[in-house]
C-alpha cells in the first residue's frame, strides 16, 4: 500500500506511504531500530521499548508518561495499562490460544465463548459476569451473519474485503450503522466521509466478517484490534508483538505484509491471499446461488411468526444480489480507468477535472 486517493466534485485528497527494505513506515516522525524491526519513535512523541522476545513493553509519551504491558509464557497479552496508569485490561486464554475472559479497569469481567470448528475467531456469546449480553449468528466456516441482543435482531453487511459497511435490524431493514475505514482499517469519524455509528455494542467493524474484534466494552483497548492471538493497532499499521515465524522479506509487526486493502490475517499469525479477477468472477457468476442460501441461513434463525419475515428474506437476497453486483462492476471500472489513465498519459493528454 503506497498511496490512496479520494476524489469528490471539487476537492481531491490524496495520503501515501513509503517504507524501509523491510516494510517499516519511513514518513516524517517515524523511526526503528538498527534491525529494522522494532517501532522506536512515532508521531506524537511516542517512544517504544521492547522485551527480549520483540514483545511491545512500554510506550512514552514525551519520555514521560508510560503505558505497560504484560504477557503469558506463550507470549500472549495478559495486561495492559493506559498513559496515565488509571486504566487496566487484564486478559486470560485458553489452551488454543483464544481469548476468553477480559476484565477493563478491575470491573466485570467479560467472557466469551468461540466455536470451535470455525476457521476464523468466531465468539457466539459475549457474557457479562455470567449473563449472556450478545449472540452471534455465523456462517459455518465462521464468517459473521447477524447479532442477537434481547428481543433485538440485526444482520451485516460487509464489503468484499470482509469489512462491515452497514447493520441493519431485522424489525425495520433501514441501517443504524454504516462504516468507513482508512485503507489500514481506522474507522473514519470526521470529513464527508464520515461514519455514522449507533449505540449499538458492536464489535465486528474492520475485516468483522473474518473476528477482527474492535473493544467496545473496554476504552483502555479502544484504539486496538484482536486478531486471533495477536493485537492490531490500525494507526501504526503494526502488531503489538513479533510474528512468532520470521519473515526474510519483511519486519515481524507487519500487517497483512503491508498489502491492508486485499489481504487480511484473522489469526494474527497468517496472511491470506488478496482479492484476485478470478475471486471476482466466482463471486460474480455464484452471487445468485450465495444468495437465495443466505436468505435461507437467515430464515432458519428468526424466530416462528418473527413478522414481515418473508419480506426480509426477500430484501436480504435482492440486497446481497446488488451488492455482489456493485463490486463486481466497481473492481472492472477501476481497473478500466487505470488503463485509460495509462494509455492517456503515455501519449502526453492530461486529465481534466472531469475525469478526477
Amino acid at each position: 500500500m503506497v498511496s490512496e486517493r479520494l476524489c469528490r466534485p471539487g476537492t481531491q485528497q490524496q495520503d501515501a506511504w513509503t517504507y524501509d527494505r523491510v516494510g517499516n513506515w519511513t514518513m516524517s516522525g517515524w523511526t526503528a531500530d538498527a534491525k529494522a524491526d522494532m517501532l522506536t519513535a512515532s508521531p506524537g512523541s511516542k517512544t517504544y521499548t521492547y522485551t527480549p522476545r520483540g514483545s511491545l513493553k512500554e510506550v512514552y509519551a514525551n519520555q514521560q508518561q508510560a503505558q505497560t504491558f504484560g504477557y503469558d509464557a506463550e507470549g500472549l497479552l495478559t495486561f495492559k495499562s493506559d498513559l496515565q496508569q488509571t486504566l487496566v485490561s487484564l486478559m486470560g486464554w485458553d489452551h488454543a490460544g483464544r481469548r476468553t475472559e477480559l476484565t477493563p479497569n478491575g470491573g466485570t469481567p467479560w467472557r466469551f465463548v468461540y466455536d470451535p470448528t470455525a476457521s476464523v475467531p468466531a465468539v457466539v456469546v459475549e457474557d457479562l459476569n455470567g449473563t449472556p449480553q450478545a449472540f452471534y449468528v455465523r456462517e459455518p466456516d465462521g464468517r459473521l451473519i447477524a447479532r442477537e441482543a434481547g428481543e433485538s435482531l440485526q444482520y451485516y453487511f460487509f464489503d468484499l474485503l470482509g469489512s462491515t459497511i452497514l447493520i441493519a435490524p431485522a424489525a425495520e431493514n433501514n441501517p443504524t450503522d454504516r462504516f468507513y475505514y482508512t485503507p489500514w482499517g481506522e474507522t473514519v469519524t470526521a470529513g464527508a466521509r464520515a461514519s455514522a455509528i449507533s449505540t449499538t455494542a458492536n464489535p465486528y467493524r474492520y475485516v468483522g466478517s473474518f473476528g477482527y474484534y474492535t473493544h467496545h466494552q473496554d476504552a483502555n483497548l479502544a484504539d486496538w484490534m484482536q486478531l486471533g492471538v495477536r493485537f492490531y493497532e490500525p494507526e501504526l499499521g503494526r502488531f503489538e508483538r513479533r510474528d512468532p515465524v520470521p519473515s526474510a522479506v519483511i519486519h515481524g509487526y507487519a500487517y497483512a505484509d503491508a498489502k491492508p486493502t486485499g489481504a487480511t490475517d484473522p489469526s494474527g499469525l497468517a496472511t491470506s491471499a488478496g482479492v484476485s479477477g478470478a475471486a471476482i468472477a466466482v463471486w460474480f457468476f455464484g452471487c445468485p446461488g450465495y444468495a437465495a442460501t443466505e436468505a435461507s441461513v437467515v430464515g432458519l434463525v428468526l424466530p416462528k411468526g418473527y413478522p414481515a419475515s418473508d419480506k426480509l428474506l426477500h430484501c436480504i437476497a435482492a440486497c446481497r444480489l446488488r451488492r455482489c453486483g456493485t463490486i463486481a462492476m466497481s473492481w472492472a471500472w477501476g481497473w478500466g480507468k487505470e488503463i485509460h489513465d495509462f494509455w492517456r498519459n503515455l501519449w502526453g493528454k492530461k486529465d481534466s477535472p472531469v475525469d478526477l
